[in-house]
């Protein structure tokens, strides 16, 4: 057996392999090795070690693997989100969370389409289905913005690392099969070679419908219904494309608003959004950058996104000198860094758009139709304390270019930004003091309500989120639930 070769990142994913002679078990020329997987230093890929094989490496062929990264390719290095409208935190919940949007809001004919969808796709981004005929766990590459997802059943938690470096250790693994394929005369391993070779021919073919998730005929509808300058272009030029395949290609704004917005608006409302990302101008953010730069330093990846949302929001508060008693703003914090904010008048459920990509923004858009949260005042005012977290967090990981309110985002994003959001406009702990410091609390729920200018949501959750929540009695339980649903003290 030869010397271990080491692919990828022990910190992501990492592959060992040591290639094996010929012999009268593997004769043919189909890259018979000796492997193994692991996702964040835990071993995802391996068999139980015996005498025979101590290392406890699978021991098979990698010609169909060759093949099949070749083919998937383009969906690995492009592909973002989910193709049906759930958003679970990890592949392992997808098909749960699909089957309970089956049960509760889609016909039969629906769901048999999603499904077929979703085995697909899981086709295009497990990579243990490229092994075929050796059973092995799912082990699941989803692109993140700049981040990569990485699942398996085997680890305790999904692994998130840089995109690029997961596409490295592929590309390693794919040209080390590659090279011992060199010389192989056999029809199968000819053709995995091939495919793998020709692979970025396929990824600039399909990169536009593969960023967007839009179909060839979405594309072409969104193109028609433009401005005449914009029909004279063709999708690439419109999309401001550029090369797919360069390695260090990233998706443009437009892209990516066009990604997040395909399962919660129609073509003609993209449409209007992609017009006013176009005229969205590239802004000087010095104050914003330099916060964001101290914001990366005090979060902890290990914990929970909520945990993160609020830990950021009460650095923040104290950075900017806002004590708890205090309503902040989030419009003047905004104007003080320089970000401009929009009202656009979208029909449709996104509520705001922050942009911040290499040719626009900083900037929020804000959505003023009556459908969206953000056309109340205190929907207006979370939205943009939504936004806030993404500009600060966000901007070089989950979510490089383009965050949608309401569309399809990361949910580790998400909850952050959400958690942030109530956190910065109302402090949970504060929340408590008052709530202890009045004997009826459903005044004291109004009191919050009216002093930081929230949601009763908000007043609501921070409340149930506090240390107070543990010391109520069922009554206040009884008394709060009320309280947030009707307006109305409780009896």
């Amino acid at each position: 057996m030869a010397d271990t070769v080491r692919l990828g990142d022990s910190r992501g994913l990492e592959f060992q392999l040591d290639s094996l002679p010929r012999s009268a078990q593997h004769a043919e020329d189909l890259a018979w090795t000796a492997f193994s997987a692991s996702l964040g230093g835990q071993l995802v890929w391996c068999a139980e070690a015996t005498p025979e094989n101590p290392s406890g490496r699978l021991i098979w062929t990698l010609v169909d693997l060759l093949q099949g990264l070749g083919r998937v390719w383009p969906w690995l290095l492009l592909e973002e989100g989910y193709p049906v409208p759930v958003n679970p935190e990890h592949p392992g919940n997808l098909w749960a969370e699909a089957e309970r949007r089956w049960r509760e809001d889609v016909p039969a004919p629906q769901s048999e389409l999603e499904a077929d969808i979703l085995y697909d796709y899981r086709q295009r981004h497990d990579l243990s289905l490229l092994l075929r005929g050796l059973h092995v766990p799912p082990l699941w590459v989803l692109k993140e913005g700049r981040d990569c997802l990485l699942w398996s059943p085997a680890v305790e938690r999904p692994v998130r690392v840089s995109h690029g470096s997961v596409m490295r250790a592929l590309t390693a693994l794919g040209d080390w099969i590659t090279a011992q394929l060199q010389d192989a005369e056999h029809p199968r391993s000819r053709h995995a070679v091939a495919c793998w070779q020709s692979r970025l021919d396929r990824v600039r073919e399909h990169a536009i419908s593969l960023i967007t998730g839009l179909a060839p005929d979405e594309i072409e509808q969104i193109l028609s219904a433009t401005s005449a300058e914009a029909q004279a272009s063709d999708a690439a030029s419109f999309f401001e494309l550029g090369d797919a395949a360069a390695s260090d290609f990233q998706p443009g704004e437009l892209l990516m608003a066009a990604r997040m917005t395909r399962n919660c608006l129609d073509w003609t409302a993209q449409r209007q959004l992609l017009d006013v990302l176009r005229g969205v101008p590239r802004a000087a953010t010095p104050e914003l950058d330099r916060l964001a730069d101290l914001a990366c330093q005090i979060i902890n990846a290990d914990d929970h996104p909520w945990h993160q949302g609020y830990d950021l929001a009460n650095w923040l508060r104290k950075h900017l000198g806002y004590t708890p008693e205090q309503a902040i703003n989030p419009r003047d914090i905004l104007s003080r860094w320089q970000v401009g904010v929009e009202a656009v008048r979208i029909e449709g459920s996104i509520d705001a758009v922050a942009v911040w990509g290499a040719a626009r923004g900083p900037h929020v858009l804000w959505n003023e139709h009556a459908h969206s949260r953000a056309s109340t005042q205190n929907g207006f005012r979370t939205a943009l304390a939504h936004e806030i977290c993404h500009l600060l967090i966000d901007r070089r990981n989950a979510l490089p270019v383009v965050e949608v309110l309401g569309g399809q985002v990361s949910p580790l994003a998400e909850k952050r930004a959400n958690a942030f959001a109530a956190e910065l406009l109302l402090p949970r702990e504060h929340a408590a003091q008052v709530c202890r410091g009045h004997d009826d609390l459903p005044r004291a729920a109004d009191r919050l309500e009216a002093s930081h200018r929230v949601s009763r949501e908000v007043v609501y959750y921070q409340i149930q989120n506090s240390s107070f929540y543990a010391t109520m009695n069922a009554v206040e339980h009884r008394q709060l639930d009320n309280w947030r649903l009707s307006g109305r003290h409780a009896p």
